[in-house]
This record gives C-alpha cells, sequence and structure tokens, in this order.
C-alpha cells in the first residue's frame, strides 16, 4: 500500500511510504522529495529502507529553460542535451568528478 506522508503548500508530495502496513503503519520504504523554491521543480529526492539503509539519493539541476540538465547520484551523475526545440537528443554519464564519461 501507498501513502502520501506530507505535502507542500501546492499539494506537491513531500514525503510518502510504500508497502504500509495498515495494522501498525509501519512502511516498507519512505521517499522524500525537496523542490527548488522559485521554480518548483524537484531538487532531491531520497529513498531509504526499512532497515534504516539508502536505496536512492538523487539530485537534479536544470537549464534556464527547466529542462534537466544533470542528475546526481552516488558517485556519478548523468547530463542530459536537448535540441534548438527542446527536444531530448543524449544522454552520457558523468564521473565522481562531473567528467563525462561519453
Amino acid at each position: 500500500m501507498w501513502e502520501a506522508r506530507d505535502q507542500d503548500a501546492v499539494v506537491r508530495v513531500k514525503q510518502e511510504a510504500y508497502g504500509v502496513d495498515v495494522s501498525d503503519g509501519t512502511a516498507l520504504a519512505m521517499t522524500s522529495r525537496t523542490y527548488y523554491p522559485k521554480s518548483g521543480l524537484l531538487h532531491d529526492l531520497t529513498t531509504t529502507g526499512a532497515d534504516g539503509q539508502s536505496r536512492q539519493s538523487l539530485r537534479h539541476q536544470y537549464r534556464a529553460d527547466r529542462n534537466l540538465w544533470v542528475r546526481y547520484r552516488p558517485g556519478m551523475g548523468e547530463l542530459f542535451a536537448y535540441d534548438d526545440l527542446d527536444r531530448f537528443t543524449s544522454w552520457s554519464e558523468l564521473d565522481h568528478r562531473g567528467v563525462d564519461l561519453g
């Protein structure tokens, strides 16, 4: 079962639980999100298991046109490119220093 645990003023989910046990409310995993204050775009997304271990940790950066530019994960990142019509054209991996591996 899925459950929204917290929302912000514009009703974006800030925290959600997965695998919720209806008898006691415990969850198999919790995901938290933060948003950039001015744009409202997703900044950080983290998921933690019931054992407290991190399942995913993502940080997002955007271009001025609001297209996703870079998504960081522990130890690496992903770089996204677009054409002049804002269509996604390519994706490449970045190492832990931000060097393009593509």
